[in-house]
């Protein structure tokens, strides 16, 4: 199972000013090392910038760990461009979340960065991947960042240098690009890459159930398992499942016991019982029929 990501301390859209504590949803995600190995191919292959973003803006995973580019970390502090930048990443990260698809576009600089939403498997909003900063080959940095070191030969040719460092893409392989990290996005969302970190709890949990059904498994433990608080695996099971931990595992038990009784040839109820961890068949039959709304004895004839 993938360990849950730390939040890291680096600014949103990939500044080196520190955060603000993250807010508490950006503290339910969990991500793991199949998203960080995504992200890190990407960078390695294309030397762009990629990171996922939490849905208020904060970094959580970085290819490769990659700073901001060297023009972009100029712009923000020694132009002290900084409060600019960060005001586009929220409106880019807004806009991206309501168009649901990816969202391209040219920096107030003259880079060009892409954003795409990531959703949860019910349509929650789990964050966002954004490549950039990186430019097209032939274009040159914006007419504005012109203007302002114009009585400033010293910032001009800094610039200059900085941006020819930045990295660059022809105008024929930018679709490409887009639409492998457009596939890229939609793979972390279909294959769960990002999850909620109690959604992985209740993952463990739930697996440790079915490899212990044939004895008796008590919240203490299965708390114990997860590095949690009993009562936090009880409220957990409440407010995902809306019913106990111990009703939980009982319905896996007899769940499984009407497989076994189902589909092995010959089983007896007892040795079903025995299977779900029941010593007593008795005792069992009676939660069975309870529950199944019919004994077990019926399906052994059937």
């Amino acid at each position: 199972m993938a360990k849950p990501s730390r939040l890291s301390p680096t600014a949103t859209g990939g500044g080196t000013r520190a955060l603000r504590r993250p807010r508490r949803h950006a503290l339910e995600l969990a991500t793991g090392p199949e998203l960080q190995a995504l992200l890190d191919h990407f960078a390695a292959c294309f030397g762009i910038r990629i990171a996922f973003f939490t849905p208020t803006g904060e970094p959580l995973q970085i290819g490769l760990r990659q700073p901001n580019c060297a023009f972009c970390q100029y712009l923000r502090q020694e132009l002290k461009l900084e409060p600019r930048c960060r005001a586009q990443d929220r409106e880019q990260f807004a806009a991206a979340a309501a168009a649901g698809t990816l969202t391209a576009y040219t920096c107030h600089a003259g880079l060009r960065e892409a954003i795409q939403a990531v959703r949860l498997g019910d349509g929650t909003l789990a964050g966002f991947i954004m490549i950039g900063q990186f430019r097209v080959e032939g274009t040159a940095y914006s007419g504005s960042l012109q203007t302002a070191t114009r009585h400033r030969p010293a910032a001009r040719r800094e610039l200059d240098r900085l941006f020819a460092g930045v990295p660059a893409l022809s105008a024929v392989r930018l679709p490409h690009l887009l639409a492998l990290f457009s596939l890229l996005v939609d793979t972390v969302s279909a294959r769960h890459l990002v999850r909620l970190r109690g959604d992985l709890l209740l993952n463990r949990i739930e697996q440790l159930i079915q490899e212990k059904l044939d004895r008796p498994l008590p919240l203490a433990e299965a708390a114990r398992a997860v590095g949690r608080s009993p009562s936090t695996v009880s409220h957990l099971f409440t407010q995902r499942l809306e019913k106990s931990f111990k009703r939980t595992v009982l319905d896996a038990k007899m769940t499984a016991a009407e497989q076994l009784l189902r589909t092995v040839p010959g089983l007896t109820v007892a040795e079903a019982a025995a299977r779900v961890g029941y010593s007593n068949p008795f005792h069992f039959s009676r939660i069975f029929h309870k529950l199944k709304g019919q004994p077990p004895s019926a399906l052994k004839h059937r």
